[in-house]
Order: structure tokens, then C-alpha cells, then sequence
């Protein structure tokens, strides 16, 4: 897949990233594969980081597959969207503006993730788990 991607990824129309990436995710939370396989992957292929920051978001708030939310797919993207910010290596090669933007763009999907996660009525540990680890995210790029 690292092969095609590389040599497609710059095709909508040969290489559907967003569509591959959905899919993808899908896949890995039903197989219980490690978290950040996808994200990793895509990077590889050569997506931008501020590309797969708004198909994360698309995933999150746009699934409408009933089956992938009730088996906690919303989570599991929480996740994944976790494990894609907290990789070190995300800033390198964005120049001065379009990381400006990018912390940005993160700052305010965080926040509004952890509104969504402290609204939950019953919370589970592993909400209170990755609540902590969002804000935790979000001291970082509040840093930057």
C-alpha cells in the first residue's frame, strides 16, 4: 500500500486518501490493531498532517455507520486522533505559518473534544483516561 499510495496519493481520483483512511480505521478497530497504525501509514504515503487533521474530524463528527458507533468507534477515533497529535516528528517540514495554523486547527478540535468527553453523563476510566491525555495534548500545543 506504501508503494501505490506514494506513487497515487497526489490522485483523488486514483488514491481516495479520505475514503482509504475511513475505511482503514474501520478495519482497524474491528481487528483491534494498534492505535496510530493508520495515521502512520498515511504520513508514509506522503498526506499532509493538516489533511489528515480534517479527515479525523470528518470521521469523528460525520460517521454515520450505527454499527461502528455503537461498538465505540467515537472513542476509538478520540484515540487515534490522540496518538496522531501526540507524534513528535508531526510539525517537521510545515514552515512558520502553516504551523502557526496547524496548532491552531488542533487547539480548536481538542477543545472541543474534551467539551464532548466532560459532557458524557456517565463516564467511563477510559474517558477520564483520554480526557486527561487531550489536555495533555493540549498543554503541548499550547506551547508551541
Amino acid at each position: 500500500m506504501l508503494n501505490l499510495g506514494r506513487l497515487y496519493s497526489q490522485s483523488q481520483r486514483y488514491f481516495p486518501a479520505e475514503y482509504l483512511m475511513v475505511l482503514l480505521e474501520k478495519q482497524t478497530h474491528h481487528q483491534r490493531l494498534p492505535y496510530g497504525l493508520v495515521a502512520r501509514t498515511m504520513r508514509q504515503i506522503g498526506i499532509p498532517s493538516g489533511l489528515l487533521l480534517k479527515f479525523y474530524h470528518r470521521i469523528y463528527v460525520d460517521n454515520k455507520d450505527v454499527h461502528f458507533i455503537n461498538s465505540g468507534g467515537r472513542m476509538f477515533i478520540l484515540r487515534e486522533f490522540h496518538d496522531f497529535l501526540d507524534d513528535d516528528a508531526l510539525l517537521t517540514g510545515l514552515g512558520i505559518a502553516e504551523r502557526a495554523a496547524f496548532v491552531v486547527a488542533c487547539l480548536e478540535d481538542i477543545n472541543r473534544y474534551v467539551t464532548e468527553l466532560q459532557a458524557i453523563i456517565n463516564p467511563d476510566v477510559n474517558t477520564h483516561r483520554l480526557t486527561e491525555r487531550l489536555r495533555m495534548l493540549e498543554a503541548k500545543f499550547q506551547k508551541l
